[in-house]
């Protein structure tokens, strides 16, 4: 395989589970990048639309609620004031809602007719439905986030390059991807290890990414509930060849 893009001067090798990996900031790509666009687009529409679950019951509402105020009380430290405030990729709609109630001016971007549609309707939000690079150029925004959405974009350098170039100077970019360099990821359980993922990101791929565009990087963490360690280690059990 061709060197990275991003950190340009390493080569693809397959590591011990199979992935593409790049011997020098740690990015793994997918096969499935072999496949046109086409072929991708079906792979994602069997996940995000007609058969998308919208609904969620009590207990994930409420840990999504925690998890909404703890990304929003992150950028809160780094803006300046602004609230205007584009999310990529919106699921249900949580984020968008609680990023409402606190005062921000909210708009989403989502590839999925059946999600936007329905985020809409619910929380009374503007919901461009579409790819990130055809979102209108006029536009700005203090911040911006994406929520496990960059590992799904076929090509992340174009993306970025237009995200890029929707954030106001001095504004906030906040991103969060499943980490490759994390403890979780040796294991073949992993439950980011999804048929949708294309791209894993280490953080130093991360880096060499958004280092591309000059963003500086104010803060960086791995955050892995114990669900996390659970599911992975479950997965992993039940995908262990069995003895005869």
């Amino acid at each position: 395989m061709k060197n990275c893009p991003f950190c340009h001067n390493s080569p693809f090798r397959k590591n011990k589970l199979g992935y593409y990996q790049c011997d020098g900031c740690g990015l793994v790509i997918d096969e499935k990048m072999r496949l046109d666009t086409l072929q991708l687009d079906k792979i994602k529409d069997a996940y995000f639309e007609d058969s998308f679950t919208v609904e969620k019951d009590k207990w994930a509402q409420f840990f999504d609620g925690l998890n909404t105020s703890r990304v929003l009380k992150t950028i809160s430290s780094f803006q300046n004031g602004g609230k205007k405030l584009l999310e990529i990729g919106i699921g249900h709609g949580d984020f968008l809602n609680g990023a409402k109630k606190q005062g921000f001016d909210v708009t989403g971007c989502e590839t999925s007719k059946t999600i936007a549609s329905y985020v809409q309707k619910k929380y009374g939000v503007e919901v461009f439905n579409g790819y990130v690079e055809d979102f209108p150029k006029e536009r700005e925004f203090d911040v911006i986030v994406l929520r496990h959405v960059l590992e799904h974009m076929p090509d992340p350098i174009n993306s970025m390059k237009k995200i890029v170039s929707l954030l106001k100077d001095k504004g906030v970019l906040y991103i969060a991807v499943p980490n490759i360099g994390s403890f979780n990821a040796s294991f073949k359980g992993w439950v980011a290890y999804e048929p949708y993922h294309l791209f894993y990101y280490s953080d130093k791929a991360l880096a060499s990414l958004t280092g591309l565009f000059g963003l500086n990087i104010r803060k960086k963490e791995t955050y892995e509930p114990f669900s996390g360690f659970f599911l992975t280690f479950l997965k992993t059990l039940r995908s262990a060849p069995t003895q005869t």
